[in-house]
């Protein structure tokens, strides 16, 4: 067993109710995750609206329970509402989110109270974690630190996949840390729903092997591995998770290995990425305190303690550095293990009396300074999408609408939300298409002018929004260029609200047909880079009245 330095502070907290302390700190700290939930649409890298979406198309699964031909029912769905990443990211967010839109109704703010409800989800075995290492004390103030850390905070606030796959992660290392000590086939069983639910939250929390197998080597354990209970998770692990990652795997290869395959001209620059990211993670005064962690550990942690810190931190280095996409964000998951280096020297009785009017100050300072930045940090935010969609769908069966502008998962959005009879078909990718990036990959479908009367004119489109933000394409300014003398009239203009100066001054323009248009086309072609094939939807199938 890891051994517990005594602490500075009185203990226990709690022996009858050993769950209490933790509910008193989460309940303390869920107004200040929440501050400034109901502000702003959805923004985070792109990449939280296609969460968002991710969220209504479950709910609809939910209710119309297409089990007969899901494939056509989700093909059909993306036709209507093309602003999904299922294939690409993994489906448990997006459940849970359908099961909050169903309840609540879809919302911003509903979106953000299933991200909430993972965090405290992780924010509780956070300290049931910290408690079986060190104690109570330092897992109240553990738990406080992570929840109110910035770089946490952001995740917390967003709808990105990031905290709920931390959070089963967290909870997956307490039971394996579990079983380690106790070898009880429950423990490892927990601790597998928790791997595959992780699994089926975010690919990278496969870092998980990496932690089990070197903890396995330092622990000298790798007996468990021949034992028939490990099977039998490993078994778990593999029908609950397996199943996605085949379909995913078949339907966007093309995306997996972009992630995964790394450049060949990277090797010291990929080496470096992630611990100059601990910088952006934790911040200057936190850095330099999980480093005096480091220095001192022999007077405050047992060996078996920082042989487990060790593998945390190594899992995750060698399971991130070496893949292809690099981002601070993506090794959130080694943040705890520093965490622990930080709270471990500021609560422990080893540290000479001398150093505790030192000690016990930093903490209560940094506790301080912690909640005074959650309750006034912003995140940054875009606002407006919805009048643009209510504007659209306020008149009626809109048919086919063109839509060229940034963040168009968050017009998507507003678009499901106020069409229950889905009468209408948002065409995004007809123009051209991106893998990701256009730096990675790009198709043009229409090159000038008559081609895209052309396109106007095959699907009947009635309404047409665009930015005034930057373009890339040149059938983006095409398309601009014909607004202004076409015979499409300009019926509103609605500005953005946003603190990012990216956005200032950004406004979408609505642009309505003065004639119905008839539908001729026969199907609604689509190329899906990510697929590397084009889907075709008959009209008929699209159900435009």
């Amino acid at each position: 067993m890891i051994r517990k330095p005594d602490l500075i502070l009185p203990r226990p907290l709690s022996t009858k109710a050993p769950w209490l302390p933790a509910a008193v700190v989460i309940l303390l700290a869920i107004p200040l995750l929440a501050h400034g939930i109901r502000r702003g649409d959805f923004y985070f890298n792109d990449d939280e609206t296609l969460h968002a979406v991710g969220g209504l198309f479950f709910a609809d699964v939910l209710r119309d329970w297409p089990i007969t031909d899901p494939m056509h029912y989700g093909l059909r769905w993306y036709a209507h509402y093309p602003a999904l990443g299922i294939g690409v990211w993994p489906p448990l967010v997006y459940l849970v989110e359908g099961i909050f839109f169903l309840v609540l109704g879809p919302s911003p703010v509903t979106a953000r109270l299933a991200i909430l409800s993972f965090a405290l989800f992780g924010l509780y075995y956070w300290y049931r974690l910290v408690a079986k290492l060190l104690n109570q004390w330092a897992a109240v103030f553990a738990t406080l630190l992570f929840a109110l850390l910035p770089f946490v905070l952001i995740f917390e606030r967003s709808v990105m996949l990031e905290v709920p796959a931390l959070s089963l992660c967290i909870a997956a290392t307490s039971s394996w840390l579990s079983y380690l000590e106790s070898e009880e086939p429950k423990e490892l069983y927990w601790f597998a729903l928790f791997s595959a639910l992780a699994l089926l939250t975010k690919q990278l929390s496969i870092y998980l092997v990496l932690f089990c197998l070197l903890t396995l080597l330092t622990e000298k354990k790798l007996r468990l591995l021949r034992t028939r209970s490990m099977l039998v998770a490993l078994g778990m692990i593999l029908l609950l998770a397996g199943p996605f990652y085949v379909f995913a795997f078949r339907l966007a290869f093309t995306v997996a290995k972009l992630d995964v395959i790394p450049k060949g001209n990277e090797h010291l620059n990929a080496l470096l990425f992630y611990p100059h990211a601990l910088l952006v993670q934790l911040g200057l005064p936190l850095l330099v305190l999980s480093m005096v962690g480091i220095v001192t550990c022999r007077w405050w942690a047992s060996t078996r303690l920082l042989r487990l810190i060790g593998a945390w931190i190594a899992a995750c280095y060698l399971a991130f550095s070496f893949l292809r996409d690099k981002d601070p964000r993506f090794a959130i998951y080694w943040i705890p293990a520093f965490l622990l280096l930080i709270i471990g020297p500021l609560t422990s009785s080893a540290v000479p009396r001398r150093a505790r009017i030192i000690t016990v100050p930093v903490l209560a300072l940094l506790i301080a300074h912690e909640t005074w930045v959650a309750w006034h940090f912003q995140r940054e935010y875009v606002s407006g999408y919805e009048p643009i969609a209510r504007k659209i769908m306020e008149n009626g069966r809109p048919g086919f609408v063109l839509f060229d502008g940034q963040l168009p998962g968050n017009f998507v959005f507003y678009v499901r939300t106020l069409d229950p009879k889905r009468e209408c078909v948002v065409l995004r990718k007809v123009l051209y298409a991106t893998l990701i990036g256009k730096s990675i990959g790009s198709v043009e479908f229409v090159h000038d002018r008559a081609e895209l009367v052309r396109l106007l004119s095959l699907y009947g489109v009635r309404y047409i929004v665009v930015d005034n933000g930057p373009t890339e394409f040149d059938i983006q300014k095409t398309l601009r260029n014909y607004l202004q003398d076409s015979p499409y009239r300009l019926l509103a203009t609605f500005p953005i609200e946003s603190n990012a100066a990216y956005w200032k001054g950004r406004k979408f323009f609505v642009y309505e047909s003065p004639a119905p248009l008839e539908v001729t086309a026969q199907s609604l072609d689509l190329t899906m880079l990510t697929m590397g094939r084009k889907i075709v939807i008959p009209i008929n199938d699209l159900e435009i009245k």
